[in-house]
């Protein structure tokens, strides 16, 4: 059975280690010989050196006692946001918390602990299970680099489970969104600012435009023009940007579009 002091006490000691994004060092090196000590295979790839890191994703391997079961990955990530340095856990009234000043870095040494528990647990009471492969990754805050670059024949898993949400237990999460970034160049058309500024496109236009409608429909860009009550020189400004490159996500922007002429 699950042991409640001895997953609370490994909480509280594997929070009080730094492990700030990329530099997850010391608390990989508490859990690869936790997994060892556990009779896991335990291995670490080489992500930390390709991210600009100290340390990789850590990945062990346990062989199960049921044949052809099927290989099941349980998986969650050892950085913290910051500050998660000098935290010091305290359990009061049935509740964790940090002192005040630091994170607690639930996210996601809980889901590490419950990991390791239920590995413990299998090992103590001989349960039937298939194969299990755990991964422990790096560098998810920020990007999830450490999962995003490592190398997909590492992983020998069938389906697996990833430990880092809340919600009561049973609750499943299948699907969450996501993020990709763009970078745009913009090439706008030069035209006399004095004379014929309606027939020039700014190319700083575009994004400034869509980034603040981004959850409009696409339409055309606005377009300088000269006022009929003034005279060209009184309205005289210099030539827009003939060119502009801006890199932003890709969520919703519409297409900037030329502007109509008159």
């Amino acid at each position: 059975m699950i042991n409640q002091q001895r997953v609370l006490a490994e909480f509280f000691e594997l929070v009080s280690i730094r492990c700030s994004t990329r530099a997850e060092r010391e608390v990989a090196d508490v859990v690869k010989a936790k997994l060892a000590a556990m009779g896991l295979a335990v291995e670490e790839d080489d992500v930390g050196g390709r991210i600009g890191g100290n340390c990789g994703n850590v990945l062990a391997y346990l062989r199960g006692n049921v044949a052809g079961a099927p290989v099941v990955m349980l998986s969650a990530h050892l950085d913290s946001v910051e500050p998660c340095g000098g935290i010091k856990p305290q359990l009061k009234d049935g509740v964790i918390t940090s002192g005040g000043d630091t994170v607690l870095g639930a996210d996601d040494k809980s889901g590490v602990v419950a990991i390791l528990e239920a590995i413990r647990v299998i090992r103590e009471t001989g349960a039937a299970h298939g194969d299990i492969q755990v991964v422990f990754t790096v560098a998810e805050e920020g990007g999830v680099n450490g999962s995003k670059n490592m190398n997909r024949e590492l992983l020998a898993a069938d389906f697996g489970y990833v430990l880092d949400s809340g919600g009561a237990p049973g609750r499943i999460i299948n699907a969450a969104p996501g993020q990709d970034s763009i970078k745009v160049i913009i090439r706008g058309k030069t035209a006399h600012a004095g004379v014929a500024p309606e027939e020039g496109i700014n190319a700083k236009r575009p994004p400034t435009s869509a980034s603040s409608r981004a959850a409009r429909p696409p339409t055309s860009c606005p377009t300088t023009s000269r006022s009929p009550a003034k005279p060209a020189a009184a309205t005289k400004r210099s030539s827009p940007p003939r060119q502009s490159t801006w890199s932003k996500p890709s969520s919703g922007w519409p297409r900037p579009t030329a502007p109509k002429r008159k």
